[in-house]
């Protein structure tokens, strides 16, 4: 697409204004008004975002599906049979700390001291995310436990939870996660 030389005519015939105001896009490039060209990629793609968690918000949730189970009883049983069970298990901080004591590094970035590679700084960053995502699972195994104990009653069922069992029947991701 070629951009369009915006500049302030100096005519002095009103037709030839207006032969210039009819030559101008309709549309004009994110360039002209100083934004980089992804710019317009990442609004038509958070506008595509919207309008589908607009559609499937608006979708109906109450009616039966061909199981004849309940939405929630669908969504315990998904999260029994398919979500928890693939679940990893959590990490033992201590195997972990173990593990990178001895987890080599780039050449020559040994602990001078302690002869560990614990301290090298690729390792570091290794333990830290596997910390995070120690924190990530918590966070996805609780939210999944307490829907199947909201859904079974054990548990009140509170505004959080019910958005979470309304994304997961959605095949969305819950907000806490």
């Amino acid at each position: 697409m070629t951009e369009f030389n915006y500049h302030i005519p100096d005519y002095l015939e009103h037709q030839r204004f207006v032969e210039y105001i009819t030559k101008m896009p309709s549309n004009d490039g994110p360039p002209i008004f100083g934004l980089h060209p992804n710019a317009d990629l990442t609004f038509r793609l958070k506008e595509s975002l919207e309008m589908i968690n607009v559609l499937v918000d608006t979708q109906p949730k109450e009616g039966g599906g061909g199981s004849g189970l309940s939405r929630e009883d669908q969504v315990k049983e998904k999260i029994e049979k398919e979500l928890l069970p693939k679940l990893p298990q959590d990490f033992i901080i201590l195997d972990v700390l173990d593990r990178l004591k001895v987890l080599r590094g780039p050449k020559g970035l040994v602990d001078s001291v302690t002869g560990r590679y614990d301290t090298v700084p690729l390792n570091i960053f290794l333990r830290q995310e596997i910390e995070w995502f120690q924190l990530i699972l918590n966070i996805v195994r609780k939210t999944l436990v307490d829907m199947i104990d909201a859904i079974d009653g054990s548990i009140s069922m509170t505004a959080e939870i019910v958005a979470s069992i309304d994304a997961v029947f959605d095949f969305r991701v819950p907000y806490s996660w």
